[in-house]
This record gives C-alpha cells, sequence and structure tokens, in this order.
C-alpha cells in the first residue's frame, strides 16, 4: 500500500508539472512602435469646412510627413485574444490652404494649418490558434480617445488672422499585424491599424502603418 501511495503522488506530480509550466509562460507584455500617418482625411475635411463657412471653392495640400510614437501595453487573456491599451502622440502636420470666398463677399484668401493630435486606445487582438503556425498573425478591434489641436493663420486683403481649435471624442479602431519572434521574450511588430473620428470629428479618419518592438514578462 505504501508503494502503491508513492507512485500515485510520482504519477500526480510528474501530470501537474506541464501545468505549472503554462502557468508560468509569459502573460503580460509592454512595447514602443513607430509610425508614420496617411491616407488622411484631414484634407478633406479642411475643404470642407472653408467652403461651408465662405462658400465657394477652396483647394488644400499635406506638405509635410508626420511621425507617430506610442507606448503600449497588454495582457494575454487567451491564446486567441489578447487585450491591448495603448498612449500616441503625433508631430505636427502641416496643411496649406486656398480658396475664392462668396459670402458674405467675393474675396480669394490662403493659409496654413499646423495640427497634432494625442490620444489612447483600448483594444483586442485576435489571432489564429497556436496549433495553425499562425498565431503571430492577428486583428486588431477596438475604439480610442484623441484630442486633436489645431492653429489656423489666414491671410486675406483685410490682413492676416488666427484662431485655435481644441476637438477631442473617440472613435473605432481596427487592423492588422504581425508579432515575429527575436528570442523568448522579445518580438518585433509590422502592423497597419485604422482609427475614425480623429478628436471625435465625423469623417476624419486616418490609417497608420508602424514597426516596433514588444517585451514579454
Amino acid at each position: 500500500m505504501k508503494t502503491l501511495r508513492q507512485l500515485v503522488i510520482l504519477t500526480l506530480a510528474h501530470c501537474s508539472a506541464p501545468v505549472f509550466a503554462t502557468s508560468v509562460q509569459p502573460l503580460f507584455y509592454v512595447g514602443a512602435e513607430l509610425g508614420i500617418p496617411f491616407d488622411s482625411d484631414q484634407e478633406d475635411a479642411l475643404s470642407q469646412m472653408l467652403v461651408s463657412r465662405l462658400g465657394g471653392s477652396a483647394s488644400v495640400t499635406d506638405s509635410t510627413v508626420v511621425k507617430l510614437g506610442r507606448l503600449f501595453g497588454g495582457y494575454k487573456a487567451l491564446e486567441m485574444m489578447h487585450v491591448e491599451v495603448g498612449l500616441y502622440q503625433t508631430g505636427e502636420s502641416t496643411l496649406r490652404f486656398t480658396g475664392l470666398a462668396t459670402r458674405p463677399a467675393a474675396f480669394p484668401y490662403a493659409g496654413i494649418v499646423r495640427s497634432s493630435a494625442y490620444g489612447l486606445n483600448y483594444t483586442a487582438l485576435f489571432r489564429p490558434g497556436i496549433a495553425s503556425g499562425w498565431n503571430p498573425l492577428f486583428l486588431r478591434l477596438g475604439g480610442q480617445w484623441s484630442r486633436l489641436e489645431s492653429i489656423q493663420t489666414t491671410t486675406t486683403f483685410a490682413g492676416t488672422s488666427s484662431a485655435t481649435s481644441i476637438h477631442s471624442g473617440g472613435g473605432l479602431v481596427y487592423g492588422l499585424g504581425y508579432d515575429g519572434s527575436i528570442n523568448k521574450t522579445l518580438d518585433w511588430r509590422m502592423q497597419l491599424t485604422r482609427s475614425h473620428r480623429i478628436g471625435g470629428m465625423p469623417g476624419l479618419n486616418t490609417s497608420v502603418m508602424s514597426i516596433g518592438m514588444v517585451k514579454k514578462f
């Protein structure tokens, strides 16, 4: 009986080893990434705003390459789903515009708008199962809150004027990405993300292509 009891204890200890090994696998991670926003609707939004206020026609061009930095942290809730929160800040974008107003009278105008944004996003990352071999691939889906600050300088026949505007609010975030392994605790990440309603403004959307590093612990 004593020998049987020892065998049972050894068997249970052997069976519990994989469970213990699984439980100490890294569940949390942090990271940083650098991205470039593109395919932004900011030009269209500004053009529509100018025409709605002044009538006539307006032309807007983007004269800068904006960069975006993001810090994030996540938790591996399930094999096929992670949850993640990130904080981001953009550099300054520069939009130049010209137009011909019809309200209250016909006159030409020109100007420049300098803008930057910061905010946070909160998303779930959905992944294929590990057995599929495609677990590093993920689909991102969630929301974002952002604050957009702009300084607009306009020149007309009457002189030059400046105005500051601040918009904040939330919207949808979705994207596709891939985490490539460097070693057991370090990955590289590349992803494409689309954000809607920047600063809470309807119709103001942008895409970001980014690359970064992920540290697991």
